[in-house]
């Protein structure tokens, strides 16, 4: 069976004993195949650009928020006892149980862009807390991960979490916990750079966030900036990426008194739109609107309310991958390359 196959750990130096144990390949699977159906709903009702374009107002965001938060608790009830996070715990697992805390900053997230009077959330449901407890759980689960097995190892996905709970730690700067947090994260990525180009761009990301927002940085976690960039090249902060222009605020030299030619020479793309549903995006959003957090033990009734009221088809799948479908212009510069790739490429020798 092989669930039963015994799982040994793979270090630097070999293969190790300490915490062999029953693989549970299968297991695991099924319920990370569980987060993901959860995963993939949240992201397509919050996420989605056609979502995103044709909002559907607080009420149904609160009824979408009560469903997901009740799937994720029901999956985190009915998880067997031995796949608890724990020393010694398989690396598969407590990578589950990161992406599952990921999923509650995923799904609280977008109701940071609400000031309190306009939240259609309950005055006793803080998503701020939320988000806030679930990047710290993830910074907890990523200490524990590491005193087991080292982060030489790690999954590429672990990347991608890190990030989302650092930037979480980056807006509770200068409160303590996330103080802690903020260098431990740095420092976790640090190390997983050594192995993953991926870990490398996220620090210069989470440099520049800092930068951008204003934010003061722990000194420890300033020095981790500055050797990881002697260390493995990285780009300044302040090139990470141009700030975008609007169509609205062309420069001069573009005024209509150009002429055809010169306009010709200097074609304008469109910039790309800006939605509000991002709070986290570095264009516009300041951390110092966001509430308090409260340190209230009273759990939250997220009960889901009836639906029958919602529009059936809230989460028909959108048509024919619209986002893919290029302008004019873009697919014939794309027949153009893939022509070219075609005739570069080495013909068959005959046999």
């Amino acid at each position: 069976m092989e669930d039963a196959d015994l799982w040994s750990p793979y270090l630097d130096s070999g293969m190790g004993q300490a915490n062999t144990q029953p693989s549970r390949t299968r297991a695991v699977a099924l319920q990370i195949s569980a987060l993901c159906e959860i995963s993939s709903d949240l992201l397509l009702y919050f996420y989605h650009p056609t979502q995103l374009g044709k909002p559907l107002g607080k009420q149904a965001e609160l009824k979408k928020l009560s469903e997901l938060h009740t799937r994720l608790e029901a999956w985190r009830k009915n998880l067997p006892k031995e796949m608890d996070p724990k020393e010694g715990q398989l690396p598969a697992v407590l990578i589950m149980h990161m992406f599952f805390q990921l999923l509650f900053i995923h799904l609280f997230r977008p109701f940071l862009r609400y000031k309190p009077p306009a939240t259609p959330l309950p005055a006793h449901v803080s998503p701020r807390k939320f988000c806030t407890q679930a990047a710290s759980m993830i910074s907890k689960l990523l200490r524990l991960y590491k005193r087991t097995h080292g982060l030489r190892q790690i999954v590429n996905i672990s990347v991608y979490i890190l990030h989302s709970a650092c930037t979480i730690h980056l807006l509770n700067l200068p409160e303590k916990n996330a103080e802690r947090d903020i260098i431990h994260g740095v420092k976790h990525l640090e190390e997983i750079a050594e192995s993953w180009l991926c870990a490398r761009k996220t620090l210069e990301i989470l440099h520049g966030v800092s930068r951008r927002w204003n934010i003061d940085l722990p000194k420890e976690a300033e020095k981790v900036f500055a050797r990881a960039e002697a260390k493995f090249g990285h780009l300044k902060p302040d090139q990470l990426s141009p700030k975008s222009e609007s169509l609205d605020s062309k420069p001069k030299s573009l005024a209509p008194q150009q002429s055809q030619a010169q306009l010709q020479q200097k074609p304008q793309y469109p910039t790309p739109t800006k939605h509000p549903s991002f709070p986290l995006s570095m264009n516009g959003f300041d951390p110092q609107v966001l509430p308090p957090i409260t340190t209230t033990s009273v759990v939250p009734d997220l009960t889901p309310q009836p639906t029958t009221d919602l529009n059936s088809n809230i989460l028909k799948p959108p048509g024919r991958r619209p986002s893919y479908v290029l302008a004019p212009s873009q697919q014939d510069l794309w027949n153009q390359d893939r022509a070219l790739r075609g005739a570069a490429a080495p013909q068959a020798n005959p046999q």
